[in-house]
């Protein structure tokens, strides 16, 4: 992972008042990288093992909604979006939310049909 795309993809987002809320990280990141996103985002974002290197951001959004997106952390911008319902229940959205990292994963190593 390539940590100073992921501080410009960051800063980015906060531009447009987008915020952190966790960043996933390939099997194939050293653990190096993964302690110094540690320090750098403590407080920010949660830090997971995944299939690729992205980052979640979410925001308030329209009509009592909340939005999500998922951004693959690469020279190629690409990302996933979404709005659920505020009042959504908790299993639910964590389900839709694993579905986007799902699509995410599928699409970036080219799986897709």
């Amino acid at each position: 992972m390539d940590i100073d795309l992921l501080k410009e993809i960051i800063a980015t987002y906060r531009k447009y008042e987008w915020n952190l809320l966790k960043i996933l990280v390939s099997n194939g990141t050293t653990t190096d990288v993964t302690h110094k996103l540690e320090a750098v985002y403590e407080n920010d974002a949660e830090i997971c093992n995944s299939e690729m290197d992205a980052a979640w951001f979410t925001r308030p959004s329209k009509k009592d909604r909340e939005a999500f997106e998922l951004r693959l952390i690469d020279e190629n911008p690409f990302a996933l979006f979404e709005t659920f319902p505020k009042d959504i229940d908790q299993t639910e959205r964590e389900n839709m939310l694993k579905d986007m990292e799902t699509r995410l994963a599928e699409i970036s190593s080219g799986k897709t049909s």
